[in-house]
């Protein structure tokens, strides 16, 4: 879906923690975009996190310069649609 184990390590997660699918907590500054550590589990949002989930990749893009993780926000980004800021 999106380049998870680049962007995760260009903003700060150990690799250990990438690997392991440990999400909860792994990336500090993004701790909703965290919990999309685990490709093969559900990740579910209560209704007040949407808008500050949908916020968390834009404010990525302005940390992280190598092209495969910009690739991975991009996707992101674009999976949010319409959605307002």
């Amino acid at each position: 879906m999106f380049q998870r184990e680049e962007l995760f390590k260009e903003l700060g997660a150990e690799r250990n923690q990438v690997s392991a699918g440990i999400g909860e907590g792994s990336l500090s500054g993004f701790p909703l975009l965290s919990r999309l550590s685990d490709p093969t589990d559900d990740v579910i949002y209560e209704p007040e996190e949407v808008a500050p989930f949908l916020t968390e990749p834009l404010r990525a893009q302005q940390i992280v310069k190598e092209r495969r993780s910009i690739r991975g926000l991009d996707n992101l980004i674009r999976m949010r649609g319409g959605q307002e800021n």
